[in-house]
């Protein structure tokens, strides 16, 4: 393996590697069957300008392998720069500068005081206006009832009036949950915890439940996917070629280069979406039934087939 210089970025460890073996971005994106534009992305940092977010560390242990790098610490390394970048998104957003005076410490204490006392001091007055309302409006209605008692007249027009709008605007029955709480509230939470799955950063391999095992025998390399289906892909690799695949939910379940004697096989929800970067070296079955790609053998283009469809 490459010997790995300490305080460099993921980009700047692999712009390294692959000048010191005299490669160009063309010649990596060849190598990996990829668009150079992705190569690009990648060498100036810009993770989030490639095409499939899912796939950045499928690039990233591509691209490391190819320049002969450690896989595991390439892969390690951009972790840590992600989680660095949301910190320090999250402290940008907490820090509130002016010109150049920076609102933290002290002053920042200081300030967050000051507008507690404020609004603790506004809920008094607040709650202090709405007791009073609350009184008058309970004493009119006392009021009312002695009019209204004192009345007969009144009393029947009363009856009338309550119940023509009772019939006007009769209110719908209202279901409770075991726990509690109306069907309609229900879902306004089961909504916004989607929400905030969508944005908690979480990987598809935690929100699908994705297992991949890796193994070794008689000279090949077996890679099972388990992505919470039953329908099964049989990939067997003659050479080097990159693969993806989506499931019928949209995931992007595995995506990865995988490499002579190599044999993938995907459990997943039909249809299947695949890319693949090089298909004249690739067998391919689905369900138990061999998938016909005679008709690429002689192209080295990328190629997408769609698996499953009724």
């Amino acid at each position: 393996m490459e010997d790995i210089s300490a305080g460099e970025t993921v980009s700047e460890l692999l712009v390294s590697a692959r000048e010191k073996l005299g490669l160009s971005q063309k010649d990596v994106a060849d190598m990996l069957f990829l668009q150079i534009t992705f190569i690009q992305s990648i060498d100036e940092g810009l993770f989030n300008e490639l095409p499939k977010r899912a796939y950045i560390k499928g690039y990233l242990r591509s691209y490391a392998r190819a320049l002969d790098l450690d896989p595991d610490y390439i892969i390690g390394l951009y972790e840590l720069e992600s989680d660095s970048e949301h910190l320090s998104d999250v402290r940008d957003v907490m820090e509130e500068r002016v010109g150049k005076v920076l609102f933290t410490g002290p002053l920042l204490q200081a300030g967050v005081f000051g507008l507690s006392v404020i609004f603790f001091v506004f809920l008094l007055v607040w709650f202090s206006s709405d007791d009073g309302k609350e009184i008058e409006f309970v004493d009119d209605l006392s009021n009312l009832g002695e009019v209204v008692q004192s009345d007969p007249e009144t009393t029947e027009q009363a009856q009338v009036f309550e119940t023509e709008s009772n019939q006007a605007n009769p209110l719908p029955p209202v279901e409770l949950n075991d726990a509690g709480s109306t069907s309609q509230e229900e879902g306004v939470l089961n909504d916004s915890m989607d929400g905030k799955t969508a944005e908690s950063g979480l990987s598809i391999e935690d929100i699908k439940g994705i297992t991949l095992e890796r193994s070794s025998k008689d000279g090949k390399q077996y890679i099972l996917v388990q992505a919470g289906g039953e329908d099964h892909l049989v990939f067997a690799f003659l050479g080097q070629c990159w693969v993806e695949v989506e499931d019928a939910e949209g995931y992007s379940i595995y995506g990865d280069l995988n490499s002579e004697n190599d044999v993938l096989n995907i459990y997943g929800m039909a249809p299947f979406n695949v890319v693949l970067g090089r298909a004249a070296v690739v067998t391919m079955s689905y369900n138990g039934e061999e998938i016909d790609l005679s008709e690429y053998t002689e192209s080295d283009q990328i190629i997408e087939i769609k698996l499953g469809q009724t």
